[in-house]
């Protein structure tokens, strides 16, 4: 967990020496829980109509991730002590945000701009995708605050305290649109929460008047924003600079094909994204837009809708099963259910299952400290 935010090869050998482990390990751990059952299900449709359905199996890359979510499940059934991978997790994401904060700094000294406005520039220095970092330092963020609740410790409290501002300053500072919004949300939950109406009234004026002072002060937010000069303007922009818009359209209109079964979905999962690359050619009139999206072979970026396109009723059904199995188990706290919350928000703008770092932060819709006790 420490270096999943830092590097994609390391995290994928250690799963290797943890599942050798754990193999050696057999007698004493649960392979199989209600849980795993829907997971595997989830993880093989896809394989499974494959095989049955085409005449030519695709690739098995094409359902590795699926594949190792199974294995992460498995692994994760058997944490005995969670807070462990919550700690690594958060001194990873502290890790690549110095990391970043670094190379961001050099590159202004060296070129004297500033490049937060600029998405591909900021992702190279970044290394991760802004969209993914900012959520990681989100659920980080609201692991600091349970830290706090278990240590209640002052010096310790200051600490937490202290790394929960580099991160929110940092998610401000790269202008995360998703993560700020989360932020916002989360604190005036914690306000909320408290019940304390006096409070609430003086924090809820706070809140505000400091976003309305970021949103009209930083140029780089009004510029992810949209923001323009009306409200007509903003929605304008919005339509024409955003790329869910196009992206999400060629993805509705992919269930009037009549390749497509309501069911199973298209036989080949390939197909979608096909469909996508030819709707972009087909739909934006634009040749220097259009040449970026082909360039750029924008997937669905929603994985609610990629599933039911993939794998149909069946696969969404099975897929919704995994994201909200865990609203509905007892015992769950305010900081477990709102991560689960975040990252089902997070699943509605990009497609976690087709890359490896989405599927590895799939694990935080699971609290697994319950999964050892409960045996579901």
């Amino acid at each position: 967990m420490f270096f999943l935010p830092l590097s994609m090869a390391i995290p994928n050998i250690l799963l290797v020496l943890i599942i050798v482990l754990f193999i050696l390990q057999r007698k004493n751990s649960i392979w199989f829980s209600n849980y795993i059952g829907v997971a595997f299900a989830f993880g093989c449709i896809s394989l499974f109509k494959d095989i049955l359905l085409t005449e030519q199996p695709n690739d098995i890359t094409e359902y590795k991730f699926s594949l190792l979510l199974i294995f992460v499940l498995v692994v994760g059934i058997n944490i005995h002590n969670y807070i462990w991978l919550e700690i690594g997790f958060v001194l990873g994401t502290l890790s690549a945000v110095f990391r970043a904060i670094y190379r961001i700094v050099n590159y202004c000294f060296l070129n004297d701009v500033i490049p937060f406005g600029n998405t591909s520039g900021i992702n190279e220095l970044i290394i991760i995708d802004r969209p993914y970092i900012g959520f990681m330092c989100v659920i980080s963020i609201i692991f600091l605050s349970k830290f706090m609740k278990l240590r209640k410790n002052v010096r310790t409290n200051v600490l937490f305290t202290l790394c929960q501002i580099i991160l929110v300053t940092f998610i401000y500072l790269i202008t995360a649109r998703l993560a700020l919004m989360m932020i916002c949300y989360y604190f005036i939950r914690i306000v909320f929460k408290k019940r304390n109406f006096k409070k609430i009234k003086t924090w809820g004026v706070c809140i505000f008047c400091l976003g309305l002072i970021f949103l009209l002060g930083n140029k780089n937010i009004k510029e992810r924003f949209y923001v323009g000069g009306s409200i007509k303007t903003t929605v304008n922009k919005l339509k024409d600079y955003e790329p869910r818009f196009t992206i999400w359209k060629c993805g509705f209109e992919q269930q009037k094909f009549d390749s497509f079964s309501l069911l199973f979905g298209f036989s080949e999962i390939k197909e979608v994204q096909k469909n996508l690359l030819q709707c972009y050619y087909e739909i934006i009139d634009k040749k220097s837009k259009r040449d970026y999206y082909l360039k750029m072979n924008f997937n669905m970026h929603n994985q609610f809708l990629d599933v039911f396109l993939k794998n149909g009723l069946l696969g969404l059904s099975l897929f919704l099963c995994l994201c909200f199995f865990w609203f509905f188990k007892k015992k769950l706290s305010f900081e477990q259910r709102i991560v689960i919350f975040f990252t089902i928000i997070f699943l509605t703008i990009e497609n976690l299952l087709n890359r490896q770092l989405g599927t590895y932060l799939l694990i935080f819709l699971i609290p697994f400290k319950y999964k050892k006790e409960d045996k579901q």
